[in-house]
């Protein structure tokens, strides 16, 4: 049983109150295409991925309590649109069977997310050197992600220094609403500040390529004894 707004219920009653319908999601479909903004949704079970494909979304979230549900996965996979799976409270075995169900030899097209599904996640917890180990394994020849639970954005940063190329938070406009993942869930100022970490860190990162830079060559003509001949491939640099 949970308490609600509209009262005590049972956990299923509760969902089915908050359900979106065919309705609501032509508003979203029509607000989406007005801001031009793309919009997918994570599908719990093979009617919905059906459902969801007259939308014509981008692709299909596919979340950590679905990693192991075998016809959700091969629906997706069949619609042959992008996927994005979280791989929270799952062994390694598992992430390698749903990506395989996913569509291994399509793998450049599947999202694959490290999360922890704990909420909030405490920072000793979110475990984000299994980025490298997802990276190292052969059959993972995919896009990394991360998906936080955490009101912090400094896991965002470490992600992408790690090469996660997707982010994904909870969102919302006021925490203070009532709400199962209001708790978890960045507002838009924290959201925006977490976003421009990110953008500064991609920034930072470079291409891994040592070399002597643009910015340095004036400091290396004045406190280097010499500057040979390929000071002008130096500053081309």
């Amino acid at each position: 049983m949970k308490e609600t707004p509209w009262g005590e219920m049972s956990y299923l009653e509760y969902r089915w109150k908050l359900e979106f319908g065919k309705y609501e999601y032509d508003q979203i479909a029509t607000a989406a295409e007005t801001m031009d903004l793309n919009w997918f949704v994570s599908v719990w079970d093979a009617e919905s991925v059906a459902f969801m494909e007259q939308y014509d979304p981008i692709a299909y979230k596919v979340g950590s309590p679905c990693l192991t549900d075998k016809s959700l996965l091969e629906a997706v996979r069949a619609t042959g649109r992008p996927a994005i799976l979280s791989t929270g409270m799952s062994t390694l075995e598992e992430v390698n069977t749903a990506v395989t169900r996913l569509g291994a030899t399509n793998a450049t097209e599947i999202v694959l997310c490290h999360t922890t599904s704990a909420y909030p996640t405490p920072l000793e917890e979110m475990n984000l050197r299994v980025l490298d180990s997802y990276k190292k394994r052969k059959m993972f020849q995919i896009i990394p992600g991360f998906s936080c639970h955490s009101l912090a954005h400094t896991p965002a940063v470490v992600a992408v220094a790690l090469g996660a190329k997707y982010i994904e938070y909870h969102f919302t406009d006021d925490r203070s609403q009532w709400g199962s993942d209001q708790g978890v869930s960045m507002e838009p100022a924290l959201f925006q500040e977490m976003v421009e970490r990110v953008r500064m860190t991609e920034a930072m990162m470079g291409d891994g390529q040592k070399r002597v830079l643009s910015s340095e060559v004036a400091a290396m003509k004045k406190l280097r004894r010499y500057v040979g001949a390929e000071e002008q491939v130096y500053a081309k640099a």
